[in-house]
């Protein structure tokens, strides 16, 4: 599947809305939090075998690379990091246990 890496990501958080008022607030905490965890960067290495993954609404269904064991330490800081920050703002954290990955596909409705 042909694809540009660039347009990839490693979520940090479930989906979530704020309203107006509250986007300079809450990047100045996100920011503050980020720079606590102390990455600055690192390297990405991702499993070869697909995982599947389905959002809790069982509305959509993804097909994801999980992020290899040895990469994870930092992506799980960040979670943490971006964690303290949706709490103090009441939304959700991230899924526990956090499984890391990166999504390439996604279909609507559940896949088994």
């Amino acid at each position: 599947i042909p694809f540009e890496p660039e347009t990839l990501h490693v979520s940090l958080a479930k989906p979530f809305a704020l309203k107006h008022h509250q986007l300079d607030l809450f990047r100045d905490k996100l920011s503050a939090a980020i720079k606590e965890s102390g990455v600055t960067q690192f390297d990405m290495e991702v499993k070869s075998e697909p995982s599947l993954y389905v959002n809790d609404q069982q509305s959509r269904s993804f097909i994801a690379l999980d992020v290899a064991d040895t990469c994870q330490y930092a992506i799980l800081r960040l979670i943490e990091a971006t964690n303290t920050v949706m709490t103090a703002f009441n939304h959700p954290t991230y899924y526990d246990p956090p499984r890391p990955h990166v999504s390439f596909g996604w279909k609507l409705g559940q896949v088994e």
